[in-house]
């Protein structure tokens, strides 16, 4: 579970502040050429990380709203759908063959041996825990 409405609004306001006034700045440098900040590459570095970082919670929470209303076929869509693609900046919709389709799938037999190699890894860190919590008991 995430932050609260409250703290996930506080947040969205720095963002959007920071972008704001990263904009603000560069506006404003426009207009007055003499503006002297002495340690303006700082400013300007922490001003676009912040943007970037805004940018990127803004994707996040247009995936989040997508993932919660489509659910497990949030997989699909994002496959199929060209206007999720579109959104999320994912180019045209593949279309794949049956041949294609065919080759990207693993077999049972695959899916068996890897399964039993990771009970296999499994069993052997929970083995190490319970000799250990044998040890104390």
């Amino acid at each position: 579970m995430g932050p609260g409405p409250n703290v996930t609004a506080q947040i969205a306001e720095l963002h959007c502040v920071s972008a704001l006034g990263l904009g603000c700045y560069v506006a404003a440098a426009d207009v007055q050429e003499d503006i002297v900040y002495e340690d303006m590459e700082t400013l300007c570095g922490t001003l676009c990380t912040l943007a970037t970082d805004s940018n990127n919670w803004a994707r996040h929470q247009i995936y989040a709203a997508f993932k919660d209303v489509l659910g497990s076929g949030m997989h699909h869509h994002l496959q199929n759908n060209e206007l999720l693609r579109d959104i999320f900046g994912l180019g045209p919709v593949l279309v794949l063959d049956d041949t294609s389709l065919k080759a990207c799938k693993i077999s049972c037999f695959e899916k068996h041996l890897y399964n039993a190699a990771t009970f296999k890894g499994l069993t052997k860190a929970h083995s190490c825990v319970r000799d250990k919590w044998a040890d104390i008991l």
